[in-house]
């Protein structure tokens, strides 16, 4: 069966460490399509790729590594591009180059497949927040969200650089947790949209329905149900090159582990016991972990994976 993920196929600019910028392909959304399909996932993109040099690096880089475009559009604006300016232990901040590119101009029409035949939907991140395109996005993923066929997906991974209306993007966001059965979030995300709130309470609170999964870095990973008691997973240990990309390596794990081996009803999937629930994190957190100890957006091989999952299960 197919995943389906909607959003932004950009040009990342990463610094390196003598200062100079080496533009390698990224964008949240296409970076989780590439760890979906590495991991064995049949996956299509919806994406508007840009008409530059650019748009055919970020094209021809999904297509290698086995993303289906079909559904992409051949779009007449340029290519968005983020720089990526790395801190301390590899983390990234990024800045982003956005006006009139790509990846924001959706419409009804582009949009009118998506959902189509999927057994889940992802979405996330820039293209779930830059208008014109976010509202066209989060209409079609309500729609899809009430016929009840697919899961859906959704990681905020905020970019609070970009000068965002705190208060709407708390409406946006509020918007996309109700349509989606599986929620991702950093700690991070949650302390800029909330200041006065926990994580712990704000996850509890979107819990209610779906299963929200607190990213903590370092400190591994926090996992909020319904009607059940919040269960975490320690981080494994690695050398940290950079973290770009390991947030959507770890969605794109976990939601990899929750379509294995289930019927695709969504509810159904989302009623997995708490054993499956930790093996899942287990999975997720090891996936995240070997993206961070490559350059770039580099997501791990399902072999390798297991890998390290079994090597983590050995050492006790």
């Amino acid at each position: 069966m197919v995943v389906a993920v909607v959003g932004e196929a950009l040009i990342d600019l990463i610094q390196e460490s003598d200062g100079r910028y080496r533009a390698t392909p990224g964008g949240a959304p296409a970076n989780v399509a590439i760890a979906l399909t590495r991991l064995g996932q049949n996956t299509r993109f919806f994406g508007r790729l840009g008409n530059d040099r650019f748009g055919a690096l970020v094209g021809e880089n999904l297509r290698r590594n086995g993303v289906a475009l079909d559904d992409c559009v051949s779009a007449a604006e340029p290519t968005s591009i983020a720089i990526a300016n790395l801190g301390v232990g590899g983390a990234a901040e990024y800045a982003f180059y956005l006006d009139g590119t790509a990846d924001w101009q959706w419409t009804r029409e582009e949009l009118a497949g998506l959902g189509t035949g999927a057994r889940a939907l992802h979405l996330g991140s820039l293209a779930a927040a830059v208008e014109p395109g976010a509202s066209v996005i989060a209409e079609r993923v309500e729609q899809i969200f009430a016929e009840g066929n697919t899961l859906i997906s959704f990681d905020l991974n905020l970019q609070p650089s970009m000068g965002a209306d705190r208060q709407g993007e708390r409406e946006r966001v509020n918007r996309l947790v109700s349509a989606a059965h599986l929620v991702k979030a950093s700690v991070s995300d949650l302390a800029w949209l909330y200041p006065d709130r926990s994580a712990e309470e704000v996850a509890t609170s979107w819990s209610q329905g779906r299963a929200v999964a607190i990213t903590r870095g370092r400190e591994g990973v926090s996992l909020f149900r319904p009607g059940v008691k919040p269960v975490s997973m320690a981080a494994r240990p690695t050398t940290v090159v950079d973290t770009v990309a390991a947030g959507d390596t770890f969605v794109a794990a976990l939601l990899h582990r929750l379509l294995s081996g289930v019927g695709r009803d969504p509810a159904a999937i989302m009623r997995q016991g708490p054993t499956e629930w930790m093996e899942h994190l287990r999975f997720a957190v090891a996936a995240a972990s070997l993206a961070c100890e490559w350059p770039g957006a580099n997501p791990p091989m399902l072999s390798e994976v297991n890998r390290a999952v079994d090597v983590g299960r050995q050492q006790g």
